[in-house]
């Protein structure tokens, strides 16, 4: 089974779930139109569609953002093929008069070179030593903004005088929480630093934050459905929406009961956190083979954080047998969890490549800049997630 079949309002594409009978904006997963939105109207389905707020409206306005969508019955009655002459041909006599597009083979062609938009909120960054690091409430770390791999956990940091303390290695140019005779740098609390983050993640109004991350707890309701109604907490990866279920070491899709990813095969020993590749837009892991001499398409890099993260409910059942235990030791569930997009570049794919061209006495690919120009996934800025 495969993804779902898209098809452009306009131009603002969706993917069609016919299982769950709603269209979905790609891109942005929170964004869904049910297929009774829709007015049985001559043998068709029609609605009005505006496509500045991507929604179904009543009428058309008097600016140029409203079209009238008319969906043939068919449309979402059965699956069609991308790329296929029979999307062509609709496209041909009915995409002007109808104001929808199917994926005909160039359009399938434009969307694999395009940049791939995400809604997602930009994470605000701090200078360290003159190097950038992105403050990721939700994950618990400052991040390295050019080298992902060079962290520190907030959790393992002190606190003196009301803020943190992390110590700087001048000869490796990294970060530690362990004070080794390396220069020590305080840095704010993270309700200082990313305020509106830390709302989203603790379900709070920013005016409604504590003065210290200690004070910081878990929300009730996330509690009462995580504990008393069985609901398994759930991470965005890219623009789908996936069940976390620690117990099978898995990550399941959450409309698609088949698509599965298996987090035994992408956790980080050394980091306790998963990563892999991941095609963009066919929404599934990359296999990379051992003998890989060129970059995969549409591909960039998934980071998922620790299990603790992820779920602290279950970590604290199989751990110590008390399914509050992480909560109340600083590691809340939290809303709106969403998994890290990086580069090909910041992954282990390009020395490997060119290990096995050096091996193979085939010359270094000439355009790795613009290949990993190409595979970087475009965010948009404008909601917070």
């Amino acid at each position: 089974m495969g993804e779902e079949s898209r098809i452009y309002f306009g131009n603002v594409l969706f993917r069609m779930d016919r299982l769950f009978e709603e269209f979905i904006e790609v891109g942005n997963p929170d964004n869904k139109i049910p297929f009774d939105k829709f007015n049985a109207e001559d043998s068709h389905l029609t609605a009005v569609f505006d496509q500045q707020t991507k929604t179904i409206a009543d009428e058309i306005d008097q600016n140029d953002s409203t079209i009238r969508i008319v969906l043939p019955p068919d449309i979402t009655a059965d699956d069609y093929e991308e790329g296929s002459d029979y999307a062509a041909a609709f496209n041909e006599v009915y995409a002007s008069q109808y104001n929808l597009r199917l994926i005909d083979k160039k359009i399938l062609e434009d969307l694999e070179n395009q940049p791939f938009d995400i809604e997602t909120r930009k994470l605000p960054e701090i200078l360290i030593e003159d190097k950038a690091y992105v403050v990721d409430v939700s994950f618990g770390e400052l991040r390295e903004q050019n080298n992902p791999s060079n962290i520190v956990r907030f959790d393992n940091l002190e606190l003196a005088d009301g803020k943190y303390i992390v110590y700087y290695d001048e000869k490796t140019m990294k970060l530690d929480h362990f004070d080794q005779g390396q220069k020590s740098i305080k840095i704010e609390q993270m309700v200082v630093l990313d305020p509106e983050g830390v709302a989203i993640k603790h379900g709070l109004e920013v005016k409604d934050l504590p003065e210290n991350d200690s004070e910081l707890t878990t929300d009730p309701s996330l509690i009462d459905r995580r504990i008393n109604k069985g609901e398994l907490p759930q991470i965005k990866i890219l623009d789908e929406y996936f069940y976390v279920d620690l117990r099978m070491d898995q990550l399941r899709s959450a409309n698609k009961f088949w698509k599965i990813i298996d987090l035994s095969q992408c956790r980080d020993e050394y980091s306790n956190k998963y990563s892999f590749l991941y095609n963009k837009l066919k929404r599934e892991v990359i296999e990379i083979p051992g003998d890989i001499t060129a970059y995969p398409k549409n591909a960039v890099l998934v980071e998922l954080p620790a299990e603790i993260v992820l779920d602290p409910v279950a970590v604290g059942r199989m751990e110590f047998s008390d399914e509050l235990a992480m909560l109340k030791n600083g590691f809340p569930l939290q809303h709106k969890l969403e998994a890290r997009l990086h580069p090909i570049s910041n992954s282990y794919l390009p020395s490997l490549i060119h290990s096995n061209r050096k091996l193979l006495g085939m010359p270094p690919l000439k355009t790795e800049g613009e290949q990993f120009k190409k595979q970087n996934t475009r965010i948009s800025r404008g909601r917070a997630m």
